[in-house]
């Protein structure tokens, strides 16, 4: 309605609505000198005597104010059947204009969606079954990060309970991992590694003190999921057979060029998953 009452409002000014009226000649009026009377006969006249005087420019204003008030109310009675339709013309236009919107995403993101699956075909040697058994797995596109430093395999550092990092949201002593959320599925990115490690990475690496690994088969195909076990290492510092008493089932899905992981909160805490290249 407002983008309506300032149309009117436009065209009452154009038409020369807006100008001084002749109702302002010979009117007395009363300003800081007194009593003052307009002897003026035209428009032109009037309209520089107004500039004399902040009481006779309210008073024209107000005046304008009404008939611009006179001059809407006039054009919704007597035109009511065209402003309406202009109104539904309007949020037709509006309504338009989204539904294409919405069109035109959707076309973008089947584009981005058939260049993908080019590239993983002509680049990465996928057949096409491949490609759309990935699509089908959720967990491929909904994974949380694992990529803090110091979980890389390599990572060696004898530290303190309160300075040991444990991948489990209930712990008395140890810290929780920055980028640990609970259970679900994880991928391991750089610098951390690509993947689970793969065999002992020995006490006191990937910035904990015992240290989780599988060495279970992974999936060969893209799309195929298989269930894991999930060792913590209790060996010796170097790595050698250790202790592996503790221990989580999980699952890793083959995502074409990542894998991802399904992993649940440590048995106990000062246990972590490390990474590997």
């Amino acid at each position: 309605m407002k983008i309506f009452v300032l149309i009117l409002v436009n065209v009452y000014m154009v038409h020369g609505y807006g100008k001084c009226f002749p109702e302002m000649v010979n009117k007395t009026y009363t300003d800081e000198n007194g009593p003052q009377v307009v002897n003026t006969t035209s428009n032109t006249e009037c309209c520089l005597h107004c500039v004399e005087s902040v009481k006779c420019i309210a008073n024209g204003l107000q005046m304008k104010s009404n008939r611009s008030k006179e001059f809407i109310d006039k054009m919704e009675k007597n035109h009511k059947i065209e402003i309406d339709k202009l109104k539904k013309e309007m949020e037709q236009m509006n309504t338009s204009h989204q539904i294409q919107f919405k069109e035109n995403m959707d076309r973008m993101t089947k584009m981005e969606k058939t260049i993908q699956k080019l590239a993983a075909i002509t680049l990465d040697g996928w057949t096409n079954e491949e490609y759309e058994a990935v699509q089908r797995r959720q967990e491929c596109g909904t994974y949380l990060p694992l990529d803090e430093a110091d979980r890389r395999i390599g990572t060696y550092k004898k530290s303190s309970d309160s300075d040991t990092n444990c991948d489990s949201t209930v712990t008395h002593w140890a810290t929780i991992s920055p980028r640990w959320k609970g259970a679900g599925w994880y991928r391991f990115q750089h610098p951390a590694g690509a993947k689970l490690a793969q065999s002992p990475p020995g006490k006191y690496h990937c910035g904990t003190v015992n240290t989780g690994w599988s060495n279970s088969t992974l999936p060969d195909k893209p799309g195929d999921s298989v269930d894991i076990k999930v060792f913590f290492d209790w060996s010796t510092d170097n790595g050698n057979a250790g202790d592996c008493s503790e221990s989580n089932e999980g699952k890793v899905t083959n995502c074409g060029s990542y894998f991802v992981y399904y992993l649940r909160d440590t048995p106990a805490c000062r246990l972590r998953y490390c990474g590997s290249n």
